[in-house]
């Protein structure tokens, strides 16, 4: 095997890419996907490039690289020299933090691999660098001004009484506001008499698990399901949407949540 210095590509690969697509949240979808997906095989036929590889992450923030594991495994591959090029729809997919952005491009340099956008051309030297860093910023400042309006948009839906987190158990939503799931409301009104009445986490899950209760997940009750539902005001009719109270169809009575909370603490 041929010894490849750091920063250089083997010869042969030189013309091989791979994909690096993404969406961010549930106002994009698979579509998001397909679109960048042909934008970016498009850019490989028209400039001659062979595409070994394609990563997907869905429903994963530009703002950080933590839990975009098809990224950072991108990253890993890059290690190997197999592609010269990750090819992107637009730099904001690749990160919409510049830090991140900087650090990353950085280490492909070392392996000789360059990010390249099917919709922003950057030419090669100083003036393109300075060109790619506006971009980065002009991304970075479109991520955070987008943060604010959505977190806005948000707590004004809140206000309004929408709920807009995670549904509770022992709820369901109508007209996007919480409504008594009545099945589920006895598993909660169960959950916590047994407990304020000392029975043990493990008892309660086996009592649920027993008359085939499931988590909004699909899966069986654990001891470990019970720390959120018992600390949760929002059964005793007082929910909480970001930073915004909103009243909520009560499942327990007040006194009846204060007790648990006693034992909780």
């Amino acid at each position: 095997m041929a010894f490849v210095k750091v920063g250089q590509v083997p010869e042969e690969n030189t013309l091989n890419i791979v994909i690096y697509a993404r969406y961010s949240s549930t106002q994009q979808t698979e579509n998001s996907i397909d679109g960048q997906l042909r934008e970016c095989r498009r850019f490989a036929n028209l400039h001659g490039y062979t595409v070994i590889g394609e990563y997907i992450d869905r429903a994963k923030s530009g703002t950080s690289v933590e839990d975009r594991t098809e990224f950072l495994r991108m990253i890993d591959d890059a290690k190997k020299q197999k592609f010269a090029f990750i090819v992107v729809y637009r730099f904001d997919r690749f990160a919409r933090n510049r830090y991140d952005s900087v650090v990353y491009k950085r280490q492909l340099s070392t392996y000789g691999v360059r990010v390249l956008s099917t919709a922003e051309a950057v030419m090669d030297g100083p003036d393109g660098a300075i060109l790619e860093a506006m971009y980065e910023a002009m991304d970075e400042s479109y991520s955070r001004r987008l943060s604010i309006i959505t977190l806005r948009g948000i707590r004004e839906a809140a206000h309004k009484g929408i709920w807009c987190s995670a549904v509770p158990f022992g709820y369901t939503t109508v007209d996007k506001r919480l409504s008594v799931n009545e099945r589920e409301a006895i598993a909660v009104r169960e959950i916590f008499e047994q407990y304020a009445n000392g029975v043990t986490k493990t008892e309660i899950a086996n009592w649920l698990n027993a008359h085939g209760y499931k988590t909004h997940h699909g899966n069986a009750f654990t001891c470990n399901n019970f720390n959120t539902i018992l600390s949760n005001r929002v059964y005793a009719g007082l929910g909480m949407c970001r930073d915004v109270e909103i009243e909520t169809p009560a499942i327990i009575s007040q006194d009846l949540f204060d007790r648990v909370q006693k034992l909780l603490t």
